[in-house]
């Protein structure tokens, strides 16, 4: 009898449109969240740094998402420097919801980097928690790979850019002056700017405000000027 009425209140739930639009919220939340987790602890590769990606886009009937992901390799010579665009597809399982599959392919279909199967573990491990407790967040992960992490020659794209704002270069190229402040950069107010971009060109753009905004603060560029004030009618 007790299976009887739970069956009838499983199906009353499907049949309720407020109680299905609820359901495709929740997961489309829980859904967003995995994303985004999965991008911060896929490994691209050893010396590979994430310059760029794009919103995430819905495939397989709200089982699978997708985002372009722009990487560049860094070498000794950050001037020879080339970003790659890859395509980071994450899958979930139809009936759990779970994780499924991770991976991130180039132009040419070449599986690039992998998901570390603890991190797949130990996420679908988080989203078995956040299913019998869907309103609780998720932890933040530590990150592993930066949404958006700035590379020496943005910082010497920006000292260029405002080369006549140049406090005192003491001598130095802006190359030497550039791989001197880039550790110094707060990374993470950066990718907060970048990130209100809608693409890459965008999130470039609010990303070199940003480090400009910086080295304004700390003394390197000189102060904005500022707009004089139109004259009064008259005056």
């Amino acid at each position: 009898m007790q299976g009887n009425v739970e069956r009838e209140v499983a199906v009353n739930q499907l049949s309720d449109p407020a109680q299905v639009e609820r359901n495709d919220m929740l997961r489309g939340r829980m859904q967003a969240a995995m994303a985004d987790r999965a991008f911060e602890a896929y490994n691209f590769g050893e010396g590979v740094v994430v310059v760029g990606v794009s919103d995430w886009e819905f495939y397989a009937a709200g089982h699978e998402r997708s985002r372009e992901v722009y990487v560049g390799i860094e070498t000794r010579d950050s001037r020879k420097n080339t970003s790659t665009r890859l395509g980071l597809t994450v899958r979930f399982d139809p009936q759990t919801g779970a994780l499924a599959k991770v991976y991130a392919q180039d132009a040419l279909g070449s599986i690039f980097g992998c998901m570390p199967q603890e991190q797949l573990e130990k996420l679908n491990a988080e989203h078995q928690v956040r299913v019998s407790n869907p309103d609780e967040p998720l932890p933040r992960q530590a990150r592993g790979a930066a949404a958006y992490e700035p590379t020496v020659e943005d910082v010497e794209n920006v000292l260029r850019s405002n080369s006549l704002a140049v406090a005192n270069a003491k001598g130095k190229s802006f190359d030497s002056m550039a791989n001197e402040i880039h550790g110094d950069l707060d990374f993470d107010l950066v990718e907060q700017a970048a990130l209100t971009g809608d693409d890459l060109d965008e999130q470039t753009d609010y990303a070199n405000d940003e480090i400009a905004r910086q080295l304004r603060e700390r003394g390197i560029l000189e102060p904005l000027k500022q707009a004089c004030d139109s004259p009064s009618p008259g005056i």
